[in-house]
């Protein structure tokens, strides 16, 4: 057989060590972490070492159903494991001779019995693994062994097993031997000779027990699953079962204490194949390993198993967590682990939503493995990526990745809130402990990357990378928030790009050390205390409800934060040292600030700060800080921040502000502020020696905070033990330098602790950080699906005078007397059906999936509705009437049909209908969705997709008719009727906030205090037709909103396709009717990509406060603390509308505002060593400023020029330049840059290359072709053109266009046909993988092999055409479906002779499902780095289908040393000053009549106009490429029309940025340009889908041969790839200053909105005025100088609907 090398085991000795000794004492000893640094150096070193010879050690895995192959090489599936249960039933009976019951074999599950208690019989089991003999070499040599066993075990009560090898022999067949005359529980076999039965030496077989070793299963915990344990079985025993043919296998017997019961699963299990039990043997040829015989007596006892998981290769229903059979899930891992085990990740990305919930389990990556754990943040049920439930203490989890989770990628649970008072909460509550996370990066995540809950205690996080945590809430969002929970330690932790605080401590943390770590870039540094609310605090145990105690920062350094860079609020007994804060407080507060927190919720309502030790600190702030003071003690209500009277230590610190002013000190309560010296005599009057020795100035640091001879902190410290910098250098005690480093620090990073810079953990530092769509999460595929699936629906009548409630839980059911009682049985697909006519009471909240809510059919069409009536005494002032709520399940794809509902009294202040965040949609539940993806199901059997409304009246509404919170989606409304209670108060017909996919159709909303219909939040992809907006206070339609909180949008897609955070997307208003509102008609506040077409406006902005009858203004929003965005309004088209304006009205017609930002523009960080020390270190420094300069890491080898060591610093500088002049332009790989590369890599790039979304397979099961939101598949119409478009037009080529494909031309005895071919082919069905060379640009190339037939077609050549004869490109292009991957090569040769291997210059692999893109600076098939087919015209598409919805792609005789993404490559050739770059993006002109050709050429010229095409190669002019068949034959003629389409009609499109070298480090935007964003996919409804890619015929030949592209190795990917760059500043905006935001900008009045064949009139017949205040000077005029300001200005009238009157 085919050896399986053996996984060491190591990992779960370390967990036995866990079990042996306390957990506290290891943890506080170090004893844990060391024991465990070597365990995983046994574990690399045993695996290294597993990897022999076969003769030498290999294993073998034996497990009912699995293949394996026999010693003479056949391969067989094994099903020789035996089994038999033995029982006391019966056995007092004579007729069944004492023998008991006996079950033979077949059963799924065996149960293993003590007799005792409420238990009557006795229970055993008997197992063997038969036949080993023909499955290992005759001389193979047994050296371990380990025996896998799923227990089921129920009852509440832990149990123990145990297990002997047995000495004899008994039967695991009946076969013809008489009934209770075989084995049993009396005898164990049947003589056949002597036809009698054979006794155990004792009854229940334990007397027939090998003596010396038993096996035993500690404490099997009660669950309601299936506990998978491993056990090593003793190899001496297990050699004896492989003698004499096996003759000496006589298995293992199993029992159970008495009054205990489990069941072990057997090797007929069918539901779960992988619970089998299995043997796995490691076994060697050579006799000297020969196992030897234990002596004297010895417990083997269960142990902690390594659980597999593989998301390629693993099988959730039939892997059994074995290395050789994986899970495919971290979901099933998660819920197979057990006390002790080790879940073991391997490569891949794997769905979060993971919950641990045992204790003592670990979570890590294999060696030489990296696994992602990936969420979404836009789906509220997913909260968090991985979470730790109370449950699960004393586990560790390392060596892997997190990213994403709504609130947390990683949560530390609690059980706090699960009891009822505080008293009960203080005794019971506990939270998961006791933990250490080490080498994990957590990233991108919607609220806090990491969250420590109450009473989580003892937690470490050591060597991990927290970033972009905050996402989704944008303006908070900590890297690590800790509540309430004692010995958090936080080490060696890089966090930067955070919303709130990098450490966040409250609640009452204690004991709490934060050391060497560095936060970069955040809301706040660190918070040691923040003022927590009573209720989430300990006040038995903490009275004076202190915040933090005995918390400890130090050897830490905090730089560019937006609020105070360390804040104690409410701490006791804290220490602040050795730290370097700078350039904090850059928007208020202090670099340090003290204050105390006042509460209105407990006693003591102030807890101040109280014994604080603060020293030997660097604080500085910058120059263009808002904050005023560097150290501040606030106070409230006349309390200072500081209690009078206790301890301050305050001391040994340098401070400096930049500005050049002195640092000012505060305090609060004596209203002091002034300088230093000023401060020391006041802190000194009751602190006696407060900042004796502490010093003010430019702290003079290094790039990497390093303090030089000449500054202040050098050995100006308060002299206290000797300690570890933030590096790991050891600081000198006595004189110690101030501030986090010490100087005696390596440059550049170069630490004991072995620390880069920045500190990225080594343990993954070259790792890429995982930039791909977030995993939807996986759940149990059992419960609830196959009950949901199986289930008849009920329908559930609900009559409030005749039903009752007073029911079972199952049916079936008789009529409910409410509706509340039917909902607390119903279940998916039921129905609650109303009694016509009659009032039943709500409030209601729907909490299952697929419910339909309706009045009983039966009645009735004439039947009258049913109403539910709602009461202010039961609604409250915020419960809706009808709520549908979260669940376990989610309530989702609901139908509610033909009912009233009425809100009654004036205190209910709430919707008629309301979606709570994520809820109720068709399309934003993940329970019902992974239903019906995991069930193969386009949708549920029988089930709605969307949710529906429809035929519902809702009256008197509190406030909103309908409200859909955030994250609702797939909602359709229709044929409603909803009223208001007049224009006082807020609500409105219907809200979406933060909505998609939603239809609202032939609705009507009256009389609502504020808007008719508001689509807002990032709402997008919603249709408004047909409805009625009547008498609303404010605004009959507003596509927008005043002002969203960004916490509510959905930042996944923002920040991945509108960085400008527009408020409303892609809606289409078309045929409403909005009449009688105070505000305008038509309202949009930052409204993106929306059309108005044919509505009718009437008396609207009637209200004096109203601005327009239509409005355009802008909805600011803010993205962190510090950014502030307020996006335009940008491609509206107004078409067709009839404006009529109110009588006596003081507003404009139309109004575009602009309004005043209402966060300052934030200044640029500014990081230290502009004015590091020059003397003594100039070499090391200049080194540090190349490093600065060129965004590179100096190699370890690169040795100081002697010459330039002894150069002052101006000589430094001009030695620099030449020695460095370029240094992009070199591989920085070979000269050991590594991770510098990415730094310096333009951020809007990474944010290109790392486009999200994903395409799944076309319904007849074929590969897309890229998502809708690839740059291949989204229109080029909207975008700009570039402002050399007609020189690079010229510079292509001044002859008309050329079709490169269809026809051919005889060649060497064959025939070429022209274009490109390419074929489908599907390695699941028999398509082998072939060897590939690459002879050119292997660095370049995605390695092989390839699935390339033999016969696979080369451009321009045929089967067996010599290459020197069929020469030109000779691509190959072949599409696998079974993966959808398309393999491309340049260059290519097919094997020869009995070679299978193939040839070629280079290859590459694109994933169709996804928008990845090659590494920068590699090329492909294509000189661009772009793929081919994608651009190709295929026959089918032009000739069949009619239309193409791609882009094209075409070539050129020139290009320059540029590339514009998609492409990442150039190969410059015969470069001018207006020649083409490689990804360039042309179209023909829109004015270009494309109807003047014949067909083929008609569909291409619509193609060109519409998706345009990519510059992909050197080539011949304007040589576009087609598919390669002879099928173009009969559409010669019309082909032969592309030519005489003119070059004159192209157009060379902006579209953004240029990379100008392979790495994207420098770029070249112009001044229309910026970086980009992608484009908008096609508009809703999508075309059909573009042909799939099939097989073509023979091959064609090549357009002109390229120059040989640029040799590069592959960009070092990043670990923290940056955000993406904020929008620009508005024009003149200056760091401090309240820009103003535009609703639509000057200089694209013409372009963004759209206003075609309008009607604009005046109820009273005056003259209307206009006004666009984004003009200088502001536009306020007449509607003749209006119409030509904006884009289709003068097609729109000014006059009567009827046309009686044109006004003047």
């Amino acid at each position: 057989m085919q050896p399986i090398l053996a996984h060491s085991r190591a990992s779960s000795t370390a967990w036995w060590f866990l079990h042996t000794y306390s957990k506290r004492q290891a943890l506080q000893a170090g004893i844990m972490a060391s024991y465990l640094q070597k365990a995983f150096l046994a574990a690399l070193c045993l695996c290294l070492l597993g990897h022999r010879t076969n003769a030498d050690a290999a294993n073998i895995t034996l497990q009912a159903g699995r293949a394996i192959r026999t010693i003479d090489g056949t391969t067989i599936t094994y099903n020789s494991t035996y089994e038999t249960a033995i029982t006391t039933l019966y056995s007092q009976e004579s007729w069944s001779k004492n023998n008991g019951e006996t079950f033979f074999g077949g059963e799924p599950e065996y149960r293993v019995q003590g007799k005792g208690g409420e238990l009557a019989e006795s229970m055993r089991y008997l197992m063997k693994f038969d036949l080993l003999h023909k499955y290992l070499p005759a001389a193979a040599q047994i050296t371990s062994a380990e025996l896998q066993l799923t227990f089921s075990h129920w009852d509440s009560q832990p149990v123990t097993v145990e297990a002997c090898f047995l000495s004899k022999s008994w039967m695991y067949q009946r076969g013809s031997v008489p009934r209770y005359e075989g084995t049993g529980w009396k005898f164990r076999t049947w003589d056949t000779a002597t036809r009698k039965s054979i006794a155990w030496a004792e009854q229940g077989g334990w007397g027939d027990c090998l003596p010396g070793i038993t096996l035993k299963w500690a404490g099997l915990l009660p669950d309601n699953g299936y506990q998978v344990t491993r056990i090593s079985l003793d190899p001496y025993r297990v050699q004896q079962w492989l003698k004499s043919s096996g003759a000496s296998n006589y298995g293992l017997l199993f029992r159970t204490s008495a009054g205990s019961s489990v069941n072990i699963l057997s090797s007929n299990s069918v539901k779960y194949p992988g619970y089998r039990p299995a043997l796995t043997l490691t076994y060697s040829t050579n006799p000297a390993d020969a196992p030897k015989p234990v002596t004297g007596n010895r417990i083997i006892l269960a142990k902690g198993r390594e659980v597999w998981v593989d998301a390629s290769a693993g099988d959730d229903g039939k892997g059994s967590g074995l290395a050789t059979y994986p899970y495919k899930t971290l979901t099933k891992a998660a819920r197979e682990a057990y006390p002790g085990d080790v879940i073991m990740l391997r490569t891949g990305v794997y769905a979060g939503d993971i919950t641990i919930t045992r204790p003592f389990i670990g979570l890590q990556s294999a060696p030489g493995h990296w696994a992602v754990i990936s969420s979404p943040i836009n789906i509220p049920a997913v909260s968090t990526a991985l979470g730790l439930r109370y449950t699960a203490k004393g586990g560790f989890i390392r060596n892997l990745e997190i990213t994403g989770g709504f609130d947390y990628g990683l949560f530390f649970g609690t059980d706090w809130d699960h009891y009822g008072d505080r008293a009960e909460q203080h005794a019971k509550a506990t939270g998961a402990s006791d933990w250490r996370v080490e080498n994990v990066r957590i990233h991108d995540t919607g609220s806090s990357a990491l969250k420590v809950g109450i009473r989580a205690h003892n937690v470490s996080i050591v060597n991990c990378e927290l970033y972009n945590a905050g996402k989704r809430v944008r303006v908070s969002g900590h890297g690590v928030v800790a509540v309430n929970a004692n010995s958090l330690r936080v080490q060696d932790t890089y966090i930067h790009d955070v919303g709130g605080a990098g450490v966040h401590l409250t609640g009452g943390c204690t004991d709490a050390i934060i050391d060497r770590t560095y936060i970069a870039t955040a809301g706040f540094g660190v918070n040691l205390g923040f003022g927590e609310d009573v209720e989430y605090m300990s006040p038995q145990t903490n009275p004076q409800l202190w915040d933090c105690i005995s918390c400890t920062l130090r050897n830490s350094i905090i730089a560019g934060t937006y609020m105070a860079g360390v804040g104690l609020k409410a701490a006791y007994k804290s220490e602040v040292s050795h730290n370097t804060i700078w350039a904090a407080e850059e928007g208020g507060q202090a670099a340090i600030l003290i204050d105390g927190y006042e509460r209105s919720d407990g006693s003591p309502d102030y807890t101040p700060c109280a014994d604080l030790t603060i020293t030997n600190n660097i604080a500085t702030k910058s120059a263009t800080a808002l904050g005023t003071n560097i150290l501040q003690i606030r106070s409230h209500n006349g309390q200072s921040g500081l209690r009078p009277g206790s301890a301050l230590l305050l001391d040994g610190n340098v401070y400096y502000d930049a500005s050049g002013r002195a640092a000012a000190f505060n305090d609060d309560l004596t209203d002091f502020t002034g300088n230093l010296a000023a401060w020391r005599n006041l802190c000194q009057a009751t602190h006696p020696g407060c900042d004796a020795s502490s010093r003010e100035g430019d702290p003079r640091l290094s790039t990497q905070f390093v303090p030089g001879s000449c500054s202040p902190a050098y050995h100006s410290g308060r002299p206290g033990p000797p300690s570890r910098d933030f590096f790991g250098t050891m600081r000198d005690g006595s004189s110690p330098d101030v501030g986090a480093v010490a100087s005696s620090s390596g440059p550049l990073g170069l630490s004991p602790l072995g620390k880069a810079w920045p500190p990225v953990p080594s343990a993954f530092a070259s790792i890429p950080a995982y930039t791909g769509p977030p995993q939807l999460p996986m759940y149990d595929m059992d419960w609830p699906w196959d009950h949901w699936a199986t289930r008849t629906r009920q329908d559930l009548r609900v009559d409030p005078d005749s039903g009752s409630d007073n029911q079972g839980s199952r049916p079936p059911f008789r009529t409910f007397k409410t509706i509340k009682g039917a909902l607390a049985v119903v279940e998916a697909g039921d129905r609650i059906l109303l009694a016509a006519g009659k009032t039943h009471r709500g409030p209601i909240s729907l909490r299952a999936p697929n419910i339909t809510l309706t009045t009983d059919p039966a009645a009735g069409p004439a039947a009258a509705a049913a109403k539910i009536l709602c009461r202010a005494a039961d609604t409250g002032d915020s419960n809706p009437c009808i709520f549908i709520s979260d669940a376990i399940t989610s309530s989702a794809h609901l139908l509610i049909r033909n009912i009233e509902v009425v809100m009654e009294g004036a205190a209910s202040k709430s919707a008629c209908i309301q979606f709570f965040d994520g809820e109720g949609g068709g399309s934003s539940t993940p329970y019902w969705n992974f239903y019906v993806s995991s069930h193969g199901f386009d949708r549920a059997p029988g089930y709605e997709v969307n949710t529906l409304i429809e035929q519902v009246k809702l009256t008197d509404c509190g406030t909103h008719g309908i409200k859909l919170s955030p994250f609702v989606s797939g909602v359709t409304i229709r044929n409603v009727i909803a009223s208001g209670r007049g224009r006082t108060g807020n609500g409105a017909g219907i809200v979406l906030v933060n909505s998609k996919d939603v239809l609202i159709q032939n609705c009507v909303f009256t009389n609502f205090p504020v808007y008719g219909i508001q689509v807002g939040g990032g709402s997008r992809n919603v249709v408004l037709d047909g409805n009625t907006v009547q008498g609303t206070g404010d605004a009959g339609i507003i596509l927008g909103s005043i002002q969203t909180e960004t916490y509510y949008m959905d930042a996944e897609y923002a920040t991945a396709f509108d960085p400008e955070w527009h408020d409303a997307l892609n809606v289409v208003v078309t045929n409403n009717a909005v009449q009688d509102t105070g505000g305008p008609g038509l309202a949009l506040y930052s409204a993106r990509d929306c059309s108005i077409r044919q509505n009718m406006f009437k008396n609207v902005a009637s209200a004096s406060k109203s601005f327009g009858a239509v409005l355009f203004s802008v909805s600011p929003k803010s993205i962190r603390l510090n950014r502030e965005v307020g996006a335009p309004n940008r491609n509206i088209n107004i078409q067709g509308n009839t404006f009529i304006q109110a009588a006596g009205s003081s507003a404009y017609m139309v109004a575009m505002r602009n309004i005043k930002a209402t966060t300052p523009v934030p200044n640029d960080y500014v990081p230290p060593g502009a004015s590091a020390c020059p003397s003594g270190r100039r070499a090391l420094h200049a080194a540090a400023a190349a490093y600065t300069a060129h965004g590179s890491v100096m190699d370890e080898n690169m040795e100081i020029d002697p010459v330039m060591a002894s150069q002052d610093a101006d000589s430094w500088d001009s030695h620099r330049e030449s020695e460095f002049d370029g240094i992009m332009d070199v591989d920085v790989h070979e000269t050991g840059a590594g991770r510098a590369l990415l730094q310096a890599t333009r951020p809007w790039a990474i944010v290109g290359a790392n486009l999200p979304g994903t395409a799944p397979r076309r319904p007849d099961g074929s590969c897309p072709v890229f998502p809708a939101n690839s740059p291949w598949n989204t229109l080029a119409t909207s975008l700009p053109v570039h402002r050399n478009s007609d020189l690079i037009v010229q510079a292509i080529g001044a002859r008309n266009l050329h079709p490169d494909f269809g026809g051919g031309e005889a060649r060497g005895g064959g025939f070429i046909y022209y274009g490109i071919p390419f074929i489908t082919v599907d390695t699941s069905r028999g398509q082998a993988f072939n060897p590939i060379l690459f002879e050119d640009y292997e660095d370049e190339s995605d390695p092989g092999p390839y699935p390339y037939p033999l016969d696979a077609p080369i451009e321009g050549s045929f089967l067996g055409c010599d290459p020197n004869e069929c020469d030109g490109d000779r691509h190959v292009l072949v599409v696998d479906n079974a993966t959808c991957l398309l393999y491309e090569t340049w260059q290519a040769r097919r094997p020869t002779g009995s070679s299978r291997q193939w040839v070629a210059s280079n290859g590459a692999v694109f994933n169709l499902t996804n928008n990845k893109l090659r590494p920068f600076g590699w090329t492909s098939g294509d000189a661009a780095g772009l793929p081919i087919m994608p651009g190709l015209i295929g026959f089918d598409e032009v000739i069949n289908q009619g239309v193409i919805r791609h882009a094209l792609r075409f070539t050129g005789p020139n290009s320059r040393r540029a590339y514009a993404l998609p492409a990442t490559h150039f190969a410059a050739r015969n470069p001018g000053a207006n020649s083409p770059w490689m990804g360039l993006r042309v179209r023909i002109k829109a004015s270009y009549d494309c109807s003047r050709h014949a067909r083929v050429a008609r569909i291409v010229c619509t193609a060109l106009q519409t998706y345009g095409a990519f510059f992909a190669d050197n080539g011949g002019s304007w040589f576009f490429q087609g598919e390669a068949t002879a099928k173009w034959d009969p559409y010669l003629r019309e082909v032969a029309d592309i030519k005489n389409i003119p070059y004159t009609a192209m157009e060379v499109l902006d579209t953004g940025c240029l990379c100008l070298d392979s790495s994207c480090t420098r770029d070249e935007c112009t001044a229309t340009s910026s970086p980009p964003k992608p484009p908008a996919p096609a508009p809703s409804p999508l075309p059909p889908p573009r042909p799939s890619p099939s097989p073509a015929a023979r091959s064609p030949p090549g357009s002109v041969r390229r120059p040989p592209p640029q040799r590069r190795n592959p960009p070092f990917p990043p670990s923290a790839p940056a955000p993406p760059p904020p929008p620009p500043r508005p024009p003149g905006a200056q760091p401090g200053t309240l820009p103003e935001y535009s609703s639509v900008e000057a200089g694209r009045l013409l372009t963004d909105v759209m206003f075609i064949n309008n009607v604009f009139y005046r109820a009273d017949n005056q003259p209307a005025t206009f006004l666009i205040e984004s003009l200088s000077p502001v536009f306020q005029g007449l509607f003749a100088s209006w119409s030509h300001r904006v884009g289709g200005g003068p097609t729109n009238q000014e006059t009567k609907p009827n046309g009686v009157r044109r006004l003047e």
